[in-house]
C-alpha cells in the first residue's frame, strides 16, 4: 500500500503536527523516519496521499514546519514530493 511520509526537525514539531491532525480527524499514524531520509528526528507523519492537501493546509493555517514530504510506494520506493517548509527570515 502506498502513502506519504511526512518528517518533521524535532520530535517537538511531529507530535504538534499529530496533535492538530487529531482535531481534525485526518488518519495518520506517527512513524519512525527510515535513518536514509533523516538523521535529526526519528519520528515523522505517515497519512494517505489523498489527505495529504489537506494536512497541508491546516499546517500552514497552524504554522507546522515540516521538513521532508515523500511518496512511499507499494514497493518502498521513496519519491521526494516537497521539501523545507520554512517561514521567511523577515517575518
Amino acid at each position: 500500500m502506498s502513502y506519504v511520509l511526512i518528517s518533521f526537525e524535532s520530535p517537538h514539531h511531529t507530535i504538534k503536527a499529530d496533535k492538530i491532525l487529531e482535531e481534525s480527524k485526518i488518519p495518520r499514524m506517527v512513524y519512525p523516519i527510515p535513518r536514509e531520509i533523516s538523521k535529526d528526528c526519528g519520528m515523522g507523519l505517515r497519512l494517505r496521499q489523498t489527505n495529504l492537501n489537506q494536512a497541508l493546509e491546516l499546517f500552514n493555517k497552524k504554522g507546522i514546519l515540516y521538513k521532508h514530504i515523500f511518496y512511499v510506494d507499494a514497493k518502498d520506493k521513496l519519491t521526494l514530493i516537497d521539501r523545507f517548509k520554512v517561514k521567511d527570515q523577515n517575518s
